[in-house]
């Protein structure tokens, strides 16, 4: 990890302008910052006093710990990646930084369709599956033991209020969100068990709304928490040269939720190719966890525990269920 990783403050996914993400950021960079917070206070600002000089310094070197524990980088070389979902949004903005990647050698594509860009990409091997149908199927088309980087990004999402919903759709989404992602974990897992000369990645995108259910994306949002829930739990049950990182991002400036509309000052949009950035800088450091992204998915857990009314004032306000 570089040391800029340790001094400066998280780099934006969402673009540089009038929201909560970007006032956070500058704080950091100023105000919030050990070198900002002692310049002020050396220049006689009573307002910065020693204690909360002190303060901003501690929790600076706790969060250089964190990225320190948490990290563990990745020496392979000539990686081979898999992709789910990659022809589309983030996926397709992950191939195509990947591709660029030195590291990477091979990039796995697994999708309904090819795009017209993987016939310039020379690392790019298309695999067409429906991720709706029998997953041991592409299971034993591929080789898993070969695999550095296994990226779950495969989605669908719902458009419908549950009762609307049939029951093929529901199967749907249940299929390709979480019972396909769960199978080809524990198919990966199981192979990576066994080889202990290298080191293994799984990024799995998941989402803000498994932390709250908006109108018309209860099942959407039960396939989400779910996968938070499992990977949470197989953190305390892989071996440690097994990374495991879940991605949990807002809405994303895609086609998936372009009809979803939000107040964009508490709930800015993410850029999707600085969000796939991102995720390649994750798998370059090896880093273990969740990441939340913007700042509001990291504070979306205390909702849960509000009262109703204030929820409901929540939900109001952000607009969330204007879908």
């Amino acid at each position: 990890m570089n040391i800029k990783d340790y001094v400066l403050p998280t780099s934006l996914v969402v673009p540089f302008g009038v929201n909560i993400d970007t006032f956070i950021y500058l704080c950091l960079l100023t105000i919030f910052h050990p070198l900002g917070t002692w310049i002020l206070r050396f220049g006689n600002f009573e307002l910065f006093s020693e204690k909360f000089c002190f303060t901003i310094t501690l929790l600076w070197i706790i969060r250089g710990i964190n990225k320190y524990y948490r990290s563990l980088p990745n020496i392979n070389t000539n990686r081979t990646v898999l992709i789910t979902g990659g022809s589309n949004g983030l996926g397709l903005e992950c191939v195509k930084s990947l591709n660029s990647d030195v590291n990477v050698s091979k990039i796995i594509v697994v999708d309904l369709s090819p795009r017209l860009e993987f016939e310039h990409f020379k690392k790019v091997e298309f695999l067409k599956f429906d991720l709706n149908n029998d997953i041991e199927k592409l299971i034993q088309q591929m080789n898993l033991e070969e695999i550095d980087v296994m990226v779950l990004n495969a989605g669908k999402r719902q458009t419908k209020t549950i009762s609307s919903l049939s029951t093929s759709e529901l199967s749907s989404i249940l299929n390709i969100n979480l019972i396909s992602n769960i199978k080809l974990l524990k198919s990966y897992i199981e192979i990576s068990t066994q080889t202990t000369n290298k080191t293994r990645h799984i990024v799995v995108i998941g989402s803000v709304l498994g932390f709250v259910g908006p109108c018309k994306l209860g099942i959407y949002s039960c396939t989400k928490i779910s996968l938070l829930a499992i990977l949470e739990s197989l953190q305390t049950e892989i071996p440690s040269w097994i990374r495991l990182s879940m991605i949990l991002p807002g809405q994303l400036n895609s086609q998936m939720f372009a009809d979803v509309s939000v107040n964009e000052f508490l709930a800015p949009i993410i850029d999707i190719r600085l969000l796939s950035l991102k995720i390649r800088n994750i798998v370059n450091n090896g880093e273990n966890g969740s990441f939340a992204y913007p700042m509001y998915g990291r504070l979306l857990p205390i909702y849960q525990i509000l009262p109703w009314w204030m929820q409901k004032c929540c939900r109001w306000f952000s607009g969330m269920d204007n879908v």
